[in-house]
């Protein structure tokens, strides 16, 4: 119950979560039903036409489902900031939704490092799943 209401305290209080509560508490509520149902990775819309693949216990990516930018300042910044002739490099990149946002919203080339093998591999199904062979060199180190 203490963790439950961890998410939706961090829900009403995101910059996001503030001007639509009951639309990112739906979406909370639903992805937490549909995990307790059926319990496997799912493909999210992200940003513009991108797309997530999302498990259960990934609180950053499950962050990005509810209130759509977990990181609401940094990833913001990141859309806005990068122009596709740039360059982004993520260290530590996890399941890649920065990696995602900058080659796949912002259009720019990307080198995203990931050292745990079962993180590199969605991951890469990420960037597979977006489309972004072209763009972004994935390392496993």
């Amino acid at each position: 119950m203490k963790r439950f209401l961890s998410i939706i305290k961090f829900i009403v209080n995101h910059p996001i979560g503030k001007r639509n509560k009951w639309g990112c508490i739906k979406k909370f509520l639903s992805w937490q039903l549909s995990q307790a149902i059926f319990n496997y990775p799912a493909i999210h819309p992200f940003v513009g036409n991108t797309k997530l693949l999302v498990a259960k216990g990934m609180k950053g990516a499950t962050g990005n489902i509810y209130v759509g930018l977990h990181e609401c300042e940094d990833m913001a910044f990141l859309i806005h900031y990068l122009r596709p002739d740039d360059h982004f490099f993520d260290v530590g990149a996890n399941i890649g939704s920065y990696t995602i946002l900058a080659s796949g919203v912002a259009g720019c080339r990307s080198v995203t490092f990931e050292p745990i093998p079962s993180t590199f591999q969605t991951l890469s199904s990420n960037i597979f799943l977006n489309g972004l062979q072209q763009k972004v060199t994935a390392l496993n180190y």
